[in-house]
């Protein structure tokens, strides 16, 4: 059973929450008439949930608020370097990992992202010895939706496609992508943003269903 990570095993936006204001409180309120919300608000819009990287973000931040005493290089090293203290697991990511690896499931993670954050993300989740296998796109030099990244976990896995489940949040990049490598893919929902789609979750522990 392969994984994605944002938003499936991790809360991001709960995560990318607590973050902001710890940042907002240090670098961007005491030298600027900026309310957190409008901050918080805006960030969320141009990180297009993780799709923009942060350097493009805080440029964008910069200008539009007048920011100032804040350049993008400190606010970026301040993502990089404290982001993962504020990670928040997704409900019942830890249960229902146990579950699976007390069934002897081989475990993975695709996950599409800098390498570097990604690690310390899972790190700062203590879920490296829940997986026997964890890709990140940058290392991998593929990222999802491409197939070749899907097979090459079945290959590090040694399983074969019919015989694996993938879970993921995004409708493109994790599902369709899964599929396009012959996978059966299950849409993770907690959002409750796809209510008619074919084989979808809204909480982790029903993916027990799927494997009895």
């Amino acid at each position: 059973m392969v994984f994605d990570l944002d938003e499936t095993l991790l809360d991001r936006r709960k995560s990318l929450q607590a973050f902001l204001y710890y940042q907002f409180s240090k670098l961007i309120e005491p030298y600027n008439n900026v309310k957190y919300e409008v901050y918080e608000k805006r960030f969320l819009e141009f990180d297009n949930n993780g799709y923009i990287w942060k350097d493009i973000v805080y440029k964008q931040l910069i200008e539009e608020l007048e920011i100032k005493n804040a350049s993008i290089r400190i606010l970026l090293d301040d993502y990089v370097n404290n982001f993962n203290k504020f990670i928040i697991p997704m409900e019942n990511s830890y249960e229902i990992l146990m579950f699976l690896r007390n069934k002897n499931i081989k475990l993975g993670i695709i996950t599409n992202g800098k390498t570097s954050l990604q690690k310390m993300n899972i790190d700062a989740l203590n879920l490296t010895d829940f997986f026997d296998v964890i890709l990140i796109s940058e290392e991998v030099g593929y990222k999802k939706p491409q197939p070749e990244i899907f097979l090459k976990s079945l290959k590090m896995l040694d399983i074969e496609s019919h015989e694996t489940l993938f879970i993921g949040d995004h409708v493109e990049n994790d599902i369709k992508g899964a599929k396009n490598a012959g996978i059966m893919a299950l849409l993770f929902d907690a959002k409750r943003e796809n209510i008619n789609f074919e084989n979808r979750i809204e909480n982790l522990m029903e993916i027990i269903k799927y494997i009895q």
